[in-house]
Formats: structure tokens, C-alpha cells, sequence
């Protein structure tokens, strides 16, 4: 089983045996796509062998990890080992301390962000105790979860904002600090402003930043309306006031379509939007889920698989 560093946006931990000039979007290439058919996304996190969904078909939310060899697609049809949850609104999934934890972050007031205990790590199958994070340090909705190596900085996808929780205790929720960067202002490779995002991964040494993202929600005509992942340089690693944008990749149209205004044939379609993302271990694929069905194939949800190739 492979050993991790703290991650991510989805992030999801970050990896100790990461080639960090891997790490980038720059000559990204888009190869081939899966679908995650019978699943509704909300997340997507990669560690210890294994790619987990995070799934929302209602009140009965489930978090689903599959077989990951690395490199390529997992196989679907029946997942290794699910984790069971109930009205939590799942919307970020993040490993830490060498996968001895799950953290997962939603929309439910009472329960943003919970730390499940594993008593294998990286194996959800064997989740226990629970810890919810402190309400006066975090009590609006997660989009998206990362940390730092270290444990002490969890990182908070929050509409347009990045929230730090400086943790008093390493990798524990109940006390600590928090500071807020807002990334409204900042405009992508299309000149469409950052807003309302949807995960957040680093790089393996904090020194890049990625965040899903989309401005708005509409026509596919405008650049503004497409799901994109954003890349930031951070001068100081973990440190997310340092960050400064670098370039941004649209994942339109590959990953599909929410539905058609009117119905097919256009004239207006509206893209769906990214439900997570992460890198593989030495960050040389970048695999990127959508939340719903294609409404154009009627196929998926759609799981991209991007490599440098």
C-alpha cells in the first residue's frame, strides 16, 4: 500500500513520492473518459491504492472506494468498500495522517467537516470514532478539503474563498485559528472570474494550488459557464495569501452536458460542473468527475483521465 502525504481537493492527501514538476496544467492532455454509470459524484479522491466517490443520490449518501493501479480508469461495477452516511450533503473528501483519517466536509450545518477514524489506514471499510470540526472554527459549507504535510493547516474550498484552519493539534478539528483569501478578483486564461468552487488539491511540497471552479451557470457560449480547474504558484508553501495565478484548464465539453434549454437539438446547452478532482501519486494524471449524467450521450457520470502524452 502506498504511503501519503497530507493532501487535498480534493484534495485529498498529497503524496510523498510525487514528482512535483508533474504537477501542473501546463501541456496537460486530455486522453479518455470512463463513466461512473449508476453514481451521482460529489467528490473524488485518490489514496492508498484506491479512487473514492463520494455519492449523493439523496438522504443515503455513501462514500464508494474502488481498485486504482495509478494510471488508469478503476472498474466501476462494484466498489471494494463503502462507507455509509446519512443527511450530510457530502462535498469534499481528504486523507490525513498517513491515511489513519477521512475527512469529509458538506453542506449540514451541524456537521460540516467530520473526521472518521480508520483503523486500517486508507480502508473506509474499517471507519470508527468520529470527530466533528468546532463550530466556532468552521460553520459554512465545505466544497472542498486539503491539507498541508504536516497536519496543521486544513484548507477550506468555500464559494470564492480559501479558508485556513490553523489546527492547534495536529490533524484534530476542535481548536485552532482560521483566515479567509478571497479569489473573486482573480481572472482565469478566459478573463472569467473565480467563483464558486468545487475542490482543492495541492501540489506535494504546497508549492502549487489547484481549484474546480465555475463563474456562473449557464449557455455553454460563454467560457464563464464552463466547469475549469484553476493552477496558482505559492511563493511560501501552504500559504495560501502567496498565491498567484498561473493558468487555467477547461474541461468543456468532455466532461458533458447538465441538460438543454430547451430540449436537443440546442439552441442553449449548459455544461455540467467538476464534482471533484485529484492527481495520481507522482502527479502525472489528473483524473476530473462530473456530477451528473451527460445529458447529450446520456452516458456517465463522466470520469476524465488527463496525462501529459
Amino acid at each position: 500500500m502506498s504511503m501519503y502525504l497530507g493532501v487535498a481537493g480534493a484534495c485529498a492527501e498529497q503524496k510523498a513520492n510525487a514528482s512535483v514538476a508533474a504537477y501542473t496544467l501546463e501541456n496537460i492532455n486530455f486522453q479518455d473518459s470512463s463513466d461512473a454509470t449508476g453514481y451521482t459524484p460529489v467528490e473524488l479522491l485518490i489514496g492508498g491504492n484506491q479512487m473514492l466517490i463520494a455519492h449523493e443520490p439523496g438522504s443515503a449518501e455513501k462514500i464508494h472506494a474502488f481498485a486504482f493501479d495509478d494510471t488508469n480508469h478503476p472498474a466501476w461495477a462494484t466498489a471494494d468498500d463503502t462507507l455509509s452516511l446519512t443527511n450530510k450533503n457530502p462535498r469534499a473528501l481528504v486523507f490525513g495522517d498517513n491515511g489513519n483519517y477521512l475527512y469529509v466536509g458538506g453542506t449540514v450545518a451541524s456537521s460540516n467537516i467530520v473526521r472518521h477514524t480508520l483503523s486500517t489506514a486508507y480502508d473506509i471499510g474499517t471507519a470508527g470514532a468520529t470527530q466533528t470540526v468546532n463550530s466556532s472554527l468552521y460553520s459554512s459549507g465545505a466544497q472542498g478539503l486539503a491539507f498541508n504535510d504536516t497536519g496543521t493547516k486544513l484548507f477550506v474550498a468555500d464559494g470564492g474563498s480559501v479558508i485556513t484552519l490553523t489546527l492547534t493539534t495536529a490533524w484534530n478539528l476542535s481548536a485552532g485559528t482560521k483566515a479567509t483569501n478571497s479569489f473573486t478578483s482573480v481572472t482565469d486564461s478566459d478573463g472569467d472570474a473565480l467563483n464558486n468552487f468545487t475542490g482543492i488539491r495541492f501540489n506535494a511540497d504546497g508549492t502549487k494550488m489547484f481549484i474546480s471552479y465555475r463563474n456562473s451557470f449557464g449557455d455553454e457560449a460563454l467560457t464563464a459557464n464552463h466547469a475549469k480547474i484553476a493552477e496558482f504558484n505559492l511563493t511560501t508553501a501552504y500559504t495560501v495569501s502567496t498565491a498567484a495565478f498561473v493558468r487555467s484548464l477547461d474541461t468543456h465539453p468532455q466532461l458533458g452536458y447538465y441538460d438543454f434549454v430547451p430540449a436537443p437539438p440546442p439552441p442553449s446547452t449548459r455544461p455540467t460542473l467538476i464534482a471533484g478532482f485529484d492527481w495520481n501519486s507522482d502527479g502525472t494524471a489528473l483524473f476530473v468527475a462530473a456530477v451528473h449524467v451527460d445529458a447529450l450521450s446520456t452516458t456517465g457520470p463522466k470520469i476524465l483521465r488527463y496525462t501529459f502524452d
